[in-house]
């Protein structure tokens, strides 16, 4: 398994496999996350991508970011079957400009996707074109975002 730098990771789209969370939520809300002991990351998410060899490991460093995924594996999962008919994808989309250097280190950067299966491979074999990716979503979390 590969551990890749967040540079390494933007511009690409990662399937989740499987979320190992490290920190708690202790109610519904962001505010109810408790934070493992430092330096813990929140939790991990094991992902795939055609354009590395190995599964990678994706450590979720901000709170937000963390109870995305949290939201997503805790309440999509109860309601729908991963296996068979979605996926989520997460792909890494720091802020950009001046205020992304100086803030990007307190700021959420990933953002998860519910997908129909087989989403990932149409992306990477260019079935789809970069501007209708969005287009088969079936939500999206990223900052304080919340599907409606």
């Amino acid at each position: 398994m590969n551990k890749l730098s967040s540079n390494k990771l933007e511009g690409n789209y990662f399937r989740i496999l499987d979320f190992t969370p490290i920190a708690k939520v202790e109610g519904w809300r962001e505010s109810d996350v408790i934070s493992p002991p430092i330096p813990n990351p929140y939790g991990l998410l094991r992902t795939e991508c055609p354009h590395f060899e190995n599964e990678v490991i994706i450590s979720i460093s901000h709170r937000l970011d963390f109870y995305n995924a949290w939201f997503v594996f805790n309440n999509y999962s109860h309601f729908i079957d991963f296996q068979d008919r979605l996926e989520v994808l997460v792909t890494h989309k720091p802020i950009k400009g001046i205020l992304g250097s100086l803030f990007s280190s307190t700021q959420p950067m990933l953002e998860y996707s519910i997908f129909p299966k087989g989403q990932l491979e149409k992306i990477y074999n260019g079935e789809i074109s970069e501007n209708d990716i969005e287009k088969d979503r079936f939500a999206v979390l990223y900052g304080i975002d919340r599907p409606m």
